[in-house]
């Protein structure tokens, strides 16, 4: 007898799946994937695939029900049918991890699969609300390649992640350990809980704003989701100064009327802070008018414990609006800021925030004392003496420029983007003025009361490089979603590209600027400015035209007076020292920074 005829009989089914095993693994690469196959009381799972990271096993694993067939025909789209049973799909989704099926169709020798969770939403879309049925056909259409395996791979690793960072934030059953409002997950998969946002701001939320990390404030804002519940007073009061920072009034506005109800729960000095930025979003936002609002900040400021922050704000109010001459006031203002940050010595950030805003009254003083001498030059027939003017001009000039670096470097390296940024285009600013005045007055003809608009190569040369400083400033802003310093550079650079006749480059910088607003919706009144600039009302246009009508007024007076201008020639005025009389300064002594000296990095 044959002993062959007692044997076991081979089944077609049973090679097939053998087969579409040996081959299915052969595409996984042994340093990324672990193949384990489930042998004992299999219900409807055939492999468990632990993934590997960085050579370490990570226990982060996916299933698969490997199916195979060598009957199914590709239908018309590319596609395979394959009957799979809906207690299996169930069975697959409640593992918790990624789960699929693999199919081989053994006819053409390739792979398809499915993950678990797409099978399910499509029988569920096509029965809906009908019984389903106990055997479901689903068509396979995407290949199963090595582009196919990595996406396994990365899904993998992400589900594992993701669970990883849940199992943290979840309380077991009968664990007394007190509980957040509840968790977020971000688009990245980045899990938080809500309570640890919360008490986050709550501890570090003024440290935040100290540092300027008004985006990491709203970071954390729109992934805190309160469900209806009331924030803490302190949570409102850091989001609404940080959404206010970044130019978000409405937001601002919002935040920060809820921590003014509780307003209570902060120290005086915060609570005038408070009420100040209030005043100003309400402002911006034209809810309130000038009037009303000066009225109100007067108020505000007469009042005692307001902290380092707004004296010094008050300071700068009494010197836009307080009685005397801005010569004697800018004496009165630098002082005063002495005293207050004397105060405070390790109050660097409060320093750098503080001389920014000195050195944009110093560009505003300044300036307009040039404008005034030169224009009394002209008058006086001393146009001879503009260069020495000029000479001194450049002196003054490079202190400024020696002055805003120094503040410049400081806040750059304490990250202070703000006062960085105030800096940086006030002095570009300053250059801007300069051009256009001096392209006035050098171009001045009192015959015929007018300046031509001619400017030398050099000067527009330098101009233009300088928006390449702005361009580099308004990436730095995007970065960190500072949209009205974005506007201001960008008007900046319009005007100088305008002032030196480079039509297409500001042509497309007031598109960008367009653009911008519109995007950010930056709406309030201060920023609706940059609209002249479509009807050409640039600084330097306004500056040339109110320019010549006081200049030529002042030699239509003379005329219509009879005075002789002609005797003006006989003064004896061979140069500026002899004029100096008549010349008028502002600021003798800029103030001195008190900055400490910074090492350079090697």
């Amino acid at each position: 007898m044959d002993y062959r005829s007692t044997l076991p009989k081979s089944n077609p089914n049973e090679d097939l799946e053998t087969i579409s095993r040996n081959k299915f693994v052969l595409l996984l690469d042994t340093t990324l994937f672990e193949v384990r196959q489930e042998v004992q009381r299999d219900k409807g799972v055939d492999l468990v695939i632990e993934i590997k990271e960085k050579g370490c096993y990570t226990n982060f694993r996916f299933i698969v029900q490997l199916k195979a067939t060598a009957t199914s025909k590709l239908k018309k789209d590319g596609s395979l049918a394959y009957g799979i049973e809906v207690s299996n799909i169930n069975y697959l989704l409640n593992y918790g991890m990624p789960a699929y099926y693999v199919l081989y169709d053994h006819n053409n020798g390739h792979f398809y699969f499915a993950q678990a969770s797409e099978v399910f939403k499509t029988l569920i879309n096509k029965y809906k609300t009908s019984p389903l049925p106990a055997k479901y056909s689903y068509s396979f259409c995407r290949k199963l390649d090595l582009e196919a395996v990595d996406d396994i791979y990365r899904n993998t690793l992400d589900s594992g992640v993701l669970i990883r960072r849940l199992n943290a934030h979840r309380n077991a059953k009968g664990d007394n350990t007190t509980g957040g409002a509840g968790i977020m997950i971000d688009e990245d998969n980045e899990v938080y809980s809500v309570e640890q946002n919360l008490s986050f701001i709550e501890q570090c939320g003024f440290r935040l704003l100290n540092d300027y990390a008004y985006q990491q404030i709203i970071e954390i804002e729109q992934r805190t989701y309160l469900g209806g519940k009331e924030a803490p007073p302190m949570f409102n009061y850091v989001c609404g100064m940080a959404y206010f920072e970044k130019g978000e009034l409405l937001k601002a506005l919002d935040y920060l009327k809820k921590a003014n109800r509780k307003a209570d729960a902060f120290q005086p000095d915060q609570q005038a802070i408070l009420t100040h930025i209030l005043l100003q979003a309400a402002y911006l936002l034209g809810m309130m008018n000038r009037e009303t609002y000066d009225q109100k900040n007067k108020e505000l400021l007469a009042g005692e414990k307001l902290g380092s922050f707004l004296e010094i704000e008050k300071a700068f109010q009494q010197f836009r609006h307080g009685e005397g001459t801005y010569a004697h006031k800018i004496q009165i203002l630098y002082q005063t800021v002495n005293d207050i940050l004397s105060a405070e010595p390790d109050n660097l950030a409060g320093k750098v925030t503080t001389y920014a805003k000195i050195l944009h009254v110093e560009l505003g003083l300044l300036t307009q004392d040039f404008i005034e001498n030169l224009s009394t030059l002209h008058w006086y027939n001393c146009g001879h003496l503009q260069s020495e003017l000029y000479q001194r001009w450049a002196v003054l000039q490079e202190k400024y420029g020696a002055r805003s670096k120094i503040v410049m470097n400081h806040a750059a390296k304490s990250a202070n983007v703000p006062a960085l940024a105030n800096v940086i285009m006030n002095y570009i600013d300053w250059v801007y003025k300069t051009a256009y005045i001096k392209q006035f007055f050098n171009n001045w003809d009192a015959n015929t009361r007018r300046s031509a608009k001619v400017t030398s190569p050099e000067v527009i040369a330098d101009l233009i490089e300088k928006t390449g400083a702005l361009e580099k400033l308004y990436k730095d802003c995007a970065n960190i979603s500072l949209s009205e310093t974005q506007v201001l550079c960008l008007i900046l650079k319009y005007q100088i590209e305008d002032f030196c006749g480079q039509k297409e480059l500001a042509d497309a910088t007031l598109k960008r600027l367009k653009e911008l607003v519109e995007e950010k919706e930056l709406r309030h009144w201060c920023l609706e400015d940059y609209q002249a600039l479509f009807r050409g009302e640039t600084e330097h246009r306004a500056f040339h035209l109110d320019r010549e009508m006081r200049m030529g007024h002042f030699y239509t007076v003379a005329s219509n007076s009879g005075i002789d201008m002609s005797f003006l020639d006989d003064l004896p005025s061979k140069s500026l020292i002899d004029f100096e009389h008549r010349l008028s300064w502002s600021v003798t002594e800029l103030m001195e920074f008190d900055l400490p000296e910074l090492k350079q990095e090697r």
